[in-house]
This record gives C-alpha cells, sequence and structure tokens, in this order.
C-alpha cells in the first residue's frame, strides 16, 4: 500500500475495485469449503494488499502530499489493526465457543453465504453504475 500511496505503483482503479469483491467472495466461499487449506496467511495478506490498494488510490484522489500523505497511510493503517484487535477480541470468545457445538457448521455457511450474497449484490450495482457512468459520458 506505501508503494501505492506514494505514487509508486499505479494501478486504474477499476480492477482494483473488482478484485476487492473477488477476494471477498473467495475469503466468503474458503469458509465454507477451504480453497486453499493451510494456506489462510496467504488468503489474509493478499485480502489486505488488495484492499490497501483502493485506500492508496482514494488517498492519490485526495491530493494528499508529503508528510499528510505518509500521516495518512500509517493512519490508517493503524485504525486498521486497532479495528481488528477489537473485533477479533469481541468476537473470538463467542466464536470459540460456538466451535464446539452443533450449530458451528450452519453458522458459518450462512455467515458466508451471506458475505456471497453481499458480494454479487455490490458487484451487481457497481458494474450497473459502470454502464450508467459509460453511456453519460457518452452522451455528452
Amino acid at each position: 500500500m506505501p508503494y501505492r500511496g506514494f505514487g509508486l505503483v499505479r494501478l486504474p482503479s477499476q480492477p482494483v475495485e473488482v478484485l476487492i469483491a473477488v477476494s471477498i467472495l473467495v475469503s466468503a466461499v474458503h469458509a465454507i469449503r477451504p480453497l486453499f487449506p493451510g494456506r489462510e496467511t496467504i488468503i489474509a495478506a493478499s485480502f489486505g494488499l488488495i484492499h490497501g490498494l483502493a485506500f492508496a488510490s482514494a488517498l492519490n484522489e485526495l491530493g494528499l502530499r508529503g508528510f499528510y500523505r505518509l500521516i495518512s497511510v500509517l493512519g490508517f493503517n493503524l485504525g486498521i489493526e486497532a479495528m481488528q484487535l477489537a473485533v477479533v477480541t469481541i468476537t473470538f470468545p463467542a466464536l470459540l465457543l460456538l466451535s464446539r457445538t452443533r450449530f458451528n457448521s450452519p453458522f458459518r455457511i450462512a455467515g458466508a453465504g451471506f458475505a456471497c450474497e453481499c458480494t454479487g449484490t455490490s458487484v451487481t450495482l457497481w458494474t450497473g453504475d459502470i454502464r450508467y457512468n459509460s453511456l453519460a459520458v457518452v452522451e455528452a
């Protein structure tokens, strides 16, 4: 993300946005049926990298430079880590208890299915928005 945030790596935003949806879908499917057993660290790192690229794109669009850009990247990373720690601290005990019951599998599958549905809906809306905006540019 720092490379993208400081303009050292340039990627168009649309493919990054599609990759975000794909990463959520892969994570949800992996929760139902492991696609990459034992490689959850790689999935999480890839997920973070893709989402970081999107944030860095937003920083570039804001036009932040120098110290302000550095503080923004640092603040984003610290904020994400703090929120992840908070979510894990709050949810882990309940999920650990749930994992010892017969409801674990249905709960996991329902959660992953919900994530898949949200991803599909988001991609559909995003694709429709691109088509609508593309038509607006052609008509103008």
